[in-house]
């Protein structure tokens, strides 16, 4: 079964566990950093691309409607609005991680934790 069949949400908000679990699984998805290049380059989540909301108009066209989208940005506000951008566009298949990158790094942190 689809980890996107289990995000079941009309918001299409995933979490950072969502996350986690989908990027070990064999499933086709793109996952998007919209911040900007400067942001990236100090880090970002292994297997995205960057495509910086201050030229997201522009260029989001790249992006398949053919499979499910994930975005992130610091928190969750930029992806979000870059989320309804791409939805006004007639993509279906979208998802903004909840608490962005920081969120992200919080869960990642507390596994290490609980490993230990």
């Amino acid at each position: 079964m689809s980890h996107f069949q289990n995000i079941n949400n009309e918001h299409g908000i995933v979490t950072a566990e969502q996350l986690k679990n989908i990027l070990k699984s064999n499933e086709t998805f793109t996952l998007v950093d919209v911040r900007e290049k400067d942001e990236y380059q100090m880090n970002h989540i292994q297997g995205s691309v960057l495509i910086p909301l201050s030229d997201f108009e522009n260029t989001c066209s790249v992006l398949s409607k053919n499979q499910p989208l994930i975005l992130y940005c610091r928190s969750g506000r930029r992806s979000l609005l870059a989320q309804q951008h791409l939805q006004k566009k007639g993509y279906t298949n979208t998802f903004n991680l909840e608490g962005g990158i920081l969120a992200y790094q919080a869960h990642e942190k507390k596994g290490a934790n609980d490993e230990n």
